[in-house]
């Protein structure tokens, strides 16, 4: 038996049609919201409070990804004209842009908006107990930017590789990448004092990587990363491998008595453990995204 096979069919669009069909008898009363995955864990929260929706009033359907979410939007947009609804995806390497009833992140992914200076700040000061006139504070800060800067500098040429394949995908047709397969830590060594550069992300390595994926020159890949010309376009999912690496590291160095000035007792943190939900209320809420579920507030009387 296949479970991610059942799992995905399971939340397909043609699925997930089915079961909001069934719920018919709520179709004035509820707000039917459609998301990728487990994206709900960070736009649940958001929904409730810039729509003014209290949780019991929405129902939340989990798609197998942006394409099935897509899927439903083009077939509910206007045979269901009268049903409230929204759709939430990624932007991910697409030119998209939000519209009625259906949001699209302004950068790659919601991921990105856990991964900023903002977001930090609040873990130190409500995670790690670290005020803001506390030289660790400044020092923490300080590091954190520097090391963001420091991998973005590197992984860009990653983002420019993937984004060559998407666009060699859609004029040549499909070739099976499996992009999980490549770990962060094989990269790099990530601490929030130090990030080490084992290899150098380049043509030769990522060849070696994926062997099978379209072949591209240093000339080509340079013209493909000269892209991303703004933090918030590249890759979402990296980009909090690399934060969840910073808060672990620091939560060690704090467990053994380094790097900060003074112990900080009571860190209850675990970045790995559905990092979507344990951090989503450090992350940032763009104005879009407030302005978009502003338009629902009228939706409860």
């Amino acid at each position: 038996m296949d479970i991610e096979k059942i799992k995905k069919e399971r939340s397909n669009a043609q699925s997930i049609f089915t079961k909001f069909i069934k719920n018919r008898e709520l179709f004035n009363k509820k707000m039917f919201c459609f998301f990728e995955g487990e994206d709900r864990k960070y736009y649940g929260s958001r929904i409730e409070k810039y729509a003014n929706i209290p949780e019991e009033e929405i129902i939340f359907y989990s798609c197998s990804g942006k394409e099935q979410v897509l899927k439903l939007y083009t077939m509910l947009k206007n045979k269901y004209k009268n049903v409230q609804k929204m759709f939430f995806v990624d932007k991910d390497y697409d030119k998209m842009e939000s519209k009625k009833e259906l949001y699209v992140t302004p950068g790659y992914s919601i991921e990105n908006f856990y991964v900023t200076e903002n977001a930090f700040k609040k873990i130190l000061h409500k995670e790690f107990g670290i005020n803001s006139i506390d030289r660790d504070f400044n020092k923490c800060l300080n590091d954190f930017n520097n090391r963001k800067e420091e991998f973005n500098s590197q992984i860009i040429k990653l983002n420019g590789w993937l984004y060559y394949q998407k666009d060699q995908i859609k004029r040549k047709g499909i070739v099976y990448i499996n992009y999980q397969n490549l770990k962060l830590n094989k990269i790099f060594d990530i601490s929030i004092n130090k990030l080490i550069i084992k290899t150098n992300i380049n043509t030769q390595f990522l060849k070696r990587e994926y062997p099978e994926a379209y072949e591209i020159n240093d000339e080509e890949l340079n013209k493909y990363t000269k892209i991303f010309d703004k933090e918030e376009k590249l890759r979402g999912k990296y980009q909090l491998e690399f934060f969840k690496a910073i808060l672990h590291d620091m939560i060690e160095k704090n467990r053994n008595r380094e790097y900060f000035e003074y112990y900080r007792n009571n860190i209850g943190l675990n970045p790995s453990v559905n990092p979507l939900s344990s951090l989503s209320t450090y992350a940032e809420t763009p104005e879009c995204l407030k302005e978009f579920l502003y338009k629902y507030r009228n939706f409860i009387k």
